[in-house]
C-alpha cells in the first residue's frame, strides 16, 4: 500500500582525526590538527516520507608562524541539519532542510583579512539556513536531475569555509553562503 507506515530507523556515526605538518617555506612547517565527528538518525515514516537529523562537528587548530599569517588559527563549527523528504514512486522527490550553524574563529591578529569570498574574522557566528530541493530519479536508476535553493530565506551571515587552506579564494561550492543561492545538478549512472 502506498504511504504505508514504517518503523524503519537508520543511524550511524563516524569520527576522524589527523595531525599534519604543513610545509610553508624551505625547512619551515606548520602543525595542524583536524577533527571531524558526525552522527545521524533517519526515520522512514512510510515508503514515501523520510525524516532525518544529522550532527556535524568540525575543529581545526593550526600554528601561525608569521605575523603576516592572517588565516584563522582555530575554527570550530557545529551544524545540525533537520530534514523532511518525500519520494514519489514515479521518481519525483522533494526535500526541505533547516540547519542551525554555530561557528567560532580565532586568529593571531585582530584585523580582518578581506578575500574575494568574505571577511575572515575573529569571534562567533550563529545562524540558521532553510534549504529546498526538488528532483527526478530517472527510470532504472540511470541518474538524477535536481535543482534547489540554498538559504531560501536570504539570510546574511559570516561563515568561514575551510577553502582558505588551499589558497583558493573562490570555492566552487561553499557549504553555506550568505544570500539566496539557486543550483541545478545532473548525475548520470553508466552500467
Amino acid at each position: 500500500n502506498p504511504g504505508q507506515p514504517s518503523n524503519s530507523f537508520y543511524a550511524g556515526a563516524e569520527q576522524s582525526w589527523r595531525r599534519l605538518d604543513v610545509p610553508v617555506s624551505k625547512g619551515a612547517v606548520k602543525n595542524q590538527e583536524e577533527q571531524l565527528s558526525r552522527g545521524y538518525l533517519y526515520w522512514m515514516a512510510s515508503d514515501r516520507m523520510v525524516y532525518g537529523i544529522d550532527v556535524h562537528y568540525e575543529k581545526i587548530t593550526r600554528d601561525l608562524l608569521f605575523s603576516v599569517d592572517k588565516a584563522p588559527s582555530y575554527i570550530e563549527t557545529l551544524r545540525v541539519p533537520v530534514s523532511a523528504a518525500y519520494y514519489h514512486p514515479s521518481g519525483f522527490f522533494s526535500k526541505l532542510s533547516a540547519t542551525p550553524v554555530n561557528q567560532n574563529i580565532r586568529k593571531l591578529g585582530q584585523e580582518n583579512l578581506i578575500t574575494q569570498q568574505m571577511v575572515m574574522r575573529n569571534g562567533s557566528e550563529i545562524f540558521w539556513t532553510l534549504d529546498a530541493q526538488f528532483g527526478y530519479r530517472f527510470p532504472k536508476r540511470l541518474g538524477i536531475f535536481s535543482f534547489g535553493i540554498k538559504n531560501l530565506l536570504d539570510k546574511q551571515f559570516n561563515y568561514q569555509d575551510f577553502y582558505y587552506q588551499t589558497g583558493v579564494n573562490n570555492p566552487v561550492s561553499p557549504q553555506y553562503q550568505p544570500g539566496r543561492f539557486f543550483y541545478g545538478q545532473v548525475t548520470l549512472s553508466f552500467n
